[in-house]
């Protein structure tokens, strides 16, 4: 009681975590019980955006260790989304590289959808895939 954790428990907690799949990456730390702890990264969580007036958009940047994804506050009519609504894609362990950052990164009428690892560019769902009419 009150020391350390139970030896089945920190795996479990581990498990949970190797299961996220998270769109802009796991934040890891080590709990006051001594376990791994995770969650998903939101570049948007310490936003001050809402507070004047704008909304948190988030894009890909270059940084020294190669790419992050950071939060940005922009005017709401600036916001870049196409209408449609994403299609449902299977998850892909293979392809985790990111080709766009939002919708006006793809041609045409693609949009800029999650694929469980990255975002890629594809057709907007049709009424049978979304189960409700493109917007």
């Amino acid at each position: 009681v009150g020391g350390r954790p139970s030896k089945d428990y920190c795996p479990r907690i581990e498990e949970e975590c190797a299961r996220l799949r998270c769109r802009y990456g796991l934040e890891k730390w080590i709990g006051a019980d001594g376990c791994e702890k995770c969650q998903c990264h939101d570049p948007c969580a310490q936003s001050t955006c809402e507070a004047s007036g704008t909304r948190c958009v988030v894009r890909l940047v270059p940084e020294k260790s190669g790419k992050a994804y950071r939060g940005f506050c922009e005017e709401p009519d600036r916001v870049q989304t196409k209408p449609g609504q994403c299609p449902e894609l299977p998850d892909s362990e293979t392809n985790c590289e990111s080709d766009c950052e939002n919708d006006y990164d793809c041609s045409g009428e693609s949009k800029c959808c999650y694929n469980g690892c990255a975002t890629i560019c594809t057709s907007i769902a049709t009424e049978s895939e979304s189960g409700q009419s493109p917007a």
